[in-house]
Order: C-alpha cells, then sequence, then structure tokens
C-alpha cells in the first residue's frame, strides 16, 4: 500500500538561505573584517589603495566558490566592517563594497560555467581560477573600485588612478592566487591533508630560511635570498605538493612586503620603492611552483587510475569462474520463478475470458481470478523475502573504494551524457561489513539513475554530487544530482514502483534490497544542486 504523501510546508526564501548560507556568511563577514584589519599592517603609502598583501579577497573568492554565490552577504557586510573609521563617504564605501561583492559573484558564475573543479586537483582548474582572478576578477572589481573613490573624492588627482589601478590588481590578485587554493583545498580535502607534512613543515622551513635572509646575510643579503626563495617553492611543489607552495608563498610574500615597506630588500629605493615590482615578481615565482605542484599531481593521480584499472582487470578475471557458477545459479531460479508465476497468471487469463462469456459463471470465475492473483502475490513476496536473505558472507570492506570502482565503472556512461561528478571525502578509508558487489550494484544504480533524471530535464548544469563522511559509528554515503527531484512516489514499499517515466522501479528495489542486507538505512531528500538526493548509512564495522 503506497503511503500517503505530504506536501511540507515550505520555507520561506530567507530561511532557505539561512540554512544554505548563514553560517559561512558569518564566518566569512568576520573573517573579512579581521583579515582586513592585518591586511592594512601593511600599509606603506598610508592611503587607502596601497600594494598590500589583501587577504580577504582571497577568503570571498574561496568561500563563494565553495559554498556558492549565496554567501554574498557575507562580503558585503565584512566590508562595511573594515572601513569603519577610515574617513570614506558613504557612497564610495558602498560603492567599494558592491565591487568586491559582485567580484566574487561573478567568479562562481564562470568557474561553474567552465566547469572547474574547486578541489584544485587538476591542472585545467587551477589555470581557471589563475586566468580569471588576474584577467578578470582583479580588473573587473579594480575598475569598480576606483570609480567609486573617484566619484566620491578620496582619490583626487585623476592621474593617480591607475596606479591605484595597478596597487588593487596586484595586492588582491596575489593574496588571491596564493591563498585562495590553499583554502580551498582545506576545505575540500581535509581528509588526504597532511597538517605535519603540507602545512607545519613547510611553514617552518621558509621561516628558518626567511630568518637567515633578514638577520644572517642582513640587509645586503635580502636580494640574495629572495632569487633562492625559488628552488625552495620547486622542491615543495615537487615533494610535498600545492598546499604547502602556498603556505611557504604566503609567508614569503607578507615578510618580504613587510621588510621591503621598512627600507630592506633589491626592491627597496628610498623614496622610489617599488612595492608593485615586488609583488610582480612573488606573483611570478608563486604561480611557477603552483603549475608544477599541479602538474606533478595530476600525473601521480593518472598513474594511480591505470594501477586502478589494472587491479580491476585482474580481479574480474580471477572472479571470472564464480561470475559463471552465480549466473548459472541465478538463470535456474529466474525460472523456477517465472514458472510459479506464469501457472496463475494463465489460469487468471482463462478464468476472465470465461467470464466475459458466460455471465452464469461469472461469480464463481471472478472468485477463481482473486485466488490466482494472490497466489502471483505471494509469490513476488517469495520473490522479495528470497532476494532478502540471499546474503555472501560480510567482511570488512573499505567503502570509499568501493565507490571509486563504481564510478570507475560508470566513467564511460557518465562522460558520454556530459555529467561532471563532483567528489568528497573518497579518499578517506571508511570500513564496513559487507559485500563489495552488491554495494557497488546498488551504487551504480543510484548513479545511473541520476544521470537519467539529468537527461530527461536537461538542467543548466549537469553534475552528481558523491560525498563519503562519518558520524560516531556510522558511514554516510550521500548521492545527489541536478536533475528535477523526487516525486515521492520513491518511499513507498511497493516493489517495483518507479519515479522515471517508462521506468520498472527495479534499480530502486535493488538498492533498497542491498541496503537491508547491510543492515543500513536509506534515505530520500533534495539534493542543494536542486535535484535528488539519496542517503545510504552503513554501520561502520569495529576495528581489531
Amino acid at each position: 500500500m503506497h503511503r500517503p504523501w505530504e506536501t511540507p510546508t515550505a520555507p520561506t526564501p530567507f530561511v532557505r538561505w539561512l540554512r544554505a548560507y548563514g553560517l559561512p556568511s558569518l564566518i566569512l563577514a568576520v573573517a573579512w573584517a579581521i583579515t582586513g584589519r592585518f591586511s592594512f599592517l601593511l600599509d606603506v603609502d598610508h592611503v587607502l589603495v596601497t600594494p598590500v598583501f589583501f587577504i580577504p579577497e582571497a577568503f570571498a573568492l574561496a568561500f563563494a566558490l565553495r559554498f556558492g554565490a549565496g554567501v554574498w552577504p557575507g562580503i558585503f557586510v565584512g566590508h562595511q566592517f573594515l572601513i569603519m573609521g577610515r574617513d570614506l563617504p558613504v557612497l564610495a564605501g558602498l560603492g567599494v563594497s558592491a565591487a568586491n561583492t559582485l567580484e566574487a559573484v561573478l567568479a562562481v558564475w564562470l568557474f561553474r560555467r567552465l566547469q572547474g573543479q574547486s578541489d584544485m586537483d587538476d591542472v585545467r582548474s587551477w589555470v581557471l581560477l589563475q586566468a580569471m582572478v588576474f584577467l578578470v576578477l582583479q580588473p573587473f572589481c579594480a575598475t569598480i573600485g576606483i570609480a567609486s573613490l573617484l566619484a566620491g573624492g578620496v582619490i583626487g588627482d585623476p592621474q593617480a588612478w591607475l596606479a591605484a589601478g595597478l596597487n588593487w590588481w596586484s595586492g588582491s590578485g596575489m593574496a588571491q592566487s596564493q591563498l585562495a587554493p590553499l583554502l580551498l583545498i582545506l576545505m575540500h580535502r581535509r581528509a588526504r591533508l597532511s597538517w605535519a607534512r603540507q602545512i607545519i613543515l613547510p611553514a617552518l622551513v621558509t621561516a628558518a630560511a626567511l630568518v637567515f635572509g633578514l638577520f644572517v646575510l642582513g640587509g645586503g643579503g635580502i636580494g640574495a635570498s629572495l632569487v633562492l626563495f625559488q628552488p625552495l617553492l620547486v622542491a615543495f611543489a615537487l615533494l610535498l605538493g600545492l598546499p604547502a607552495v602556498c603556505v611557504a608563498s604566503v609567508l614569503i610574500s607578507v615578510v618580504f612586503l613587510y621588510a621591503t615597506s621598512h627600507g630592506q630588500g633589491p626592491f627597496y629605493f628610498g623614496e622610489a620603492t617599488s612595492l608593485f615590482d615586488l609583488n610582480v615578481f612573488l606573483i611570478g615565482i608563486s604561480l611557477i611552483s603552483q603549475f608544477l605542484a599541479v602538474l606533478f599531481r595530476q600525473l601521480a593521480k593518472q598513474r594511480e587510475t591505470e594501477e586502478e584499472l589494472r587491479d580491476a582487470r585482474e580481479q574480474l578475471e580471477a572472479s571470472h569462474r564464480k561470475d559463471l557458477e552465480e549466473k548459472l545459479k541465478t538463470s535456474i531460479h529466474a525460472a523456477a520463478v517465472a514458472h510459479e508465476i506464469n501457472q496463475p497468471l494463465s489460469s487468471i487469463l482463462l478464468q476472465s475470458k470465461m467470464a466475459l462469456q458466460e455471465e452464469g459463471a461469472a461469480r464463481e470465475a471472478l472468485r477463481v481470478v482473486a485466488e490466482e492473483a494472490q497466489r502471483v502475490v505471494v509469490t513476488i513476496d517469495k520473490m522479495k523475502t528470497l532476494m532478502r536473505n540471499v546474503q555472501t558472507e560480510h567482511e570488512a570492506v573499505d567503502l570509499a573504494t568501493v565507490v571509486r570502482s563504481a564510478l570507475l565503472y560508470n566513467k564511460g556512461l557518465l562522460a558520454r551524457r556530459q555529467i561532471t561528478v563532483r567528489e568528497e571525502g573518497l579518499d578517506d578509508e571508511y570500513d564496513i561489513m559487507g559485500d563489495d558487489e552488491q554495494l557497488q550494484l546498488a551504487i551504480t544504480n543510484i548513479l545511473r539513475n541520476s544521470a537519467e533524471a539529468i537527461d530527461e530535464s536537461h538542467p543548466a548544469e549537469r553534475v552528481i554530487e558523491v560525498e563519503l563522511s562519518a558520524k560516531a559509528n556510522e558511514v554516510e554515503l550521500t548521492i545527489g544530482d541536478s536533475g528535477p527531484g523526487w516525486t515521492g512516489a520513491e518511499q513507498s514499499d511497493m516493489p517495483l514502483t518507479s519515479t522515471k517515466k517508462g521506468g520498472t522501479g527495479i534499480g530502486l528495489y535493488v538498492v533498497r534490497t542491498a541496503v537491508q542486507n547491510h543492515n543500513g538505512k536509506i534515505a530520500f531528500g533534495k539534493s542543494p544542486l536542486g535535484g535528488a538526493e539519496v542517503k545510504l548509512t552503513f554501520q561502520r564495522a569495529e576495528k581489531i
């Protein structure tokens, strides 16, 4: 029996925004105000637009790409707090706040339209981010911001707007270029990031090198030490990866900006100090090292994929004989079930014809029809019970490995349908007790259902999100898509119930059966992408 589908009261737009973006926006507003004050400690020229390492814009870019354009109020409010007490005209301040806010919204639109991945795990996405920063975002933001300052009378000399624009471009661009990738990695890759190896170690080594250059070699040796930082960054890129390069680049940039502003280094020329030239130099050595880190990581991933394919091929060959035996067994069972169902169905058909032809015997014929129909229902129940009780020997399996195998198996299908897969949490280990083949079959059915739903609805963004996480003693696998979402029929207990046009419901039934066989739970909801979301919960295996 279908349970009635009750439509809950729709939350207001503000409540929806608060649930999705409230906390990230609050954190962003606080981070913007605090890091902005810190950034202006390097305020060299004592003017509003100076080539500082402007940290807030890096936070704004990272949060917007990670959580979506809905965090824009955090940017606007944070900047309003930052400019308090700086004697800035109201309209000029609002214009600069609007410039920073629109910059983040533009970044999200452009990055998603060009199908960038915010985890910075491939060369294309990294190049796209850096090109956006220097060629689109900073020119856009600086143009609106400088125009607001000119209109407000903050910049009195019209000839000063070019210098102000270059300072804005280099200071904010350098911070976004070096710090935003690190923040994105921290928000996406906590499970695989080694803090001791990729954050603390490069910070200590870089700090030691900075102390050596500034205090041991003295002011005259700072130029030589600055040149030596390029090999250090390259070493970090090849050995420790992108996070280490970003940490070292941020430290080097901040320290050398401070040193140059206090009369040290090759970029100090007295009154003619060129912090803009220093910024360009720091941007250059950082970009070279970041590119090498991302390229090296992508090549390593390609090798890992090749090894996974080789292992999968070996496993398939080893289990070929077992598969043949299982298929033979399944065929025999299927033939038996078909025979069991065929007999009552034939009787139903015969009695129905008799009822139509003989009015006097209609009641008796209909009684037989009802009895035979009941036999069909009982047979289906037996099928259901049989399938639920067919359990292989459960052993400890890594759910993340099973999910990766399912994604690899469906890689061609998803690529042909031009569907992007966003992964999160698949690099950690989540052991549960179960059958990896049965779980992979269930995950494959969910992925294919999502792909078919996306194909039917033709959304602007063709994305499937796959996320693994652990809570207490449970492991949660969440798969969401950008399709049309659920209709409610998926929560029915009826077997072979489908929410797709022309569907049989077998896929969803397989998923339910696999989850029940693993003593798990299944829940349906709405994905942040706007489509359907399936959440599977399993008990975590006890570690011996």
